[in-house]
């Protein structure tokens, strides 16, 4: 469109604008609108992107909160439309209060799962019975499991010592620097 077909189009429809110095800003929404890419929305409600946009959420996260908040919505067209009034109020309340607190507080109040299960004993109780650190026994269980891998590594390679014996005689045996081997 030219600069004149936009002047007249938006004096026509009374689309709102906001000028910032010389630079003017037209309502995307009412844009949309007349042009038919959007569907009129009631100003009452939030659609998905809209929210999204707002308070930076992702869909799931809007999706969170209008199941466990049981926010009004439905749909409109082809996009679901959210209560404003509803949805504000949740998200206000959400930051006022402190939630990680009240998730402290939740947590405090599950059975703990920390317990030893019959036969076996923890870090800190090694440690303790042995007179060392808990970083030296986890230092000790580390070695004791590469020095496990490297044994197998080991039995393995001995079980086809045969097939690297014969494999190595082969390519290397005609090689003075490698017959004493």
């Amino acid at each position: 469109m030219s600069h004149q077909a936009v002047l007249s189009f938006v004096q026509r429809n009374k689309i709102p604008r906001i000028t910032q110095g010389r630079t003017v800003y037209y309502s995307r929404a009412h844009i949309d609108t007349l042009k038919g890419e959007r569907e009129s929305i009631d100003p009452n409600y939030y659609t998905y992107a809209e929210v999204m946009e707002k308070y930076h959420f992702s869909k799931d996260q809007v999706a969170y909160y209008i199941h466990n908040y049981e926010i009004d919505n439905h749909k409109h067209g082809r996009f679901t439309v959210i209560n404003r009034k509803e949805f504000d109020r949740i998200i206000k309340e959400r930051m006022e209060t402190n939630s990680l607190e009240k998730e402290k507080e939740r947590r405090a109040k599950l059975p703990k799962l920390n317990t030893i299960p019959d036969g076996y004993i923890s870090v800190a109780q090694i440690a303790e019975k042995y007179g060392v650190t808990p970083k030296h026994v986890q230092a000790m269980f580390e070695f004791y499991f590469l020095a496990i891998v490297k044994l197998l590594i080991f039995s393995e390679l001995t079980k086809h010592r045969g097939h690297f014996y014969s494999y190595f005689m082969l390519n290397y045996a005609g090689v003075p620097s490698l017959a004493k081997l």
